[in-house]
């Protein structure tokens, strides 16, 4: 996606109204892992509130989907490192039901 469903800053994100739309249809399906969107030039875990990597996860599952903000692939980042602001890509390895996903921080 490119509007993240939840977004760091409120501003940034896809409006109230599609978001939990959004939600609630991806809660609906076992197998949907993770919800990547970018908008925002920063890494962001909504689940933590912070820069944690994300969780691994095994499905189907019961729990509805992991949702990440990975924005920081080569545009000006927003904020400092501490929050957010580094260049960085996902790398998700999967196996079988298993998903294992990496946050990889670049010099």
């Amino acid at each position: 996606m490119h509007h993240p469903i939840k977004p760091k800053k409120p501003d940034m994100g896809l409006n109230r109204e599609n978001a939990e739309s959004l939600m609630k249809l991806f809660g609906r399906y076992s197998n949907i892992s993770y919800v990547l969107a970018s908008h925002e030039h920063l890494y962001y875990n909504p689940q933590t509130g912070d820069t944690s990597p994300p969780p691994s996860r095994t499905d189907p599952s019961t729990q509805p989907p992991f949702y990440l903000v990975s924005g920081g692939a080569g545009g000006p980042l927003e904020g400092t490192p501490k929050n957010g602001g580094f260049h960085h890509y996902l790398v998700f390895q999967i196996n079988g039901g298993h998903v294992q996903p990496r946050l990889v921080k670049l010099p």
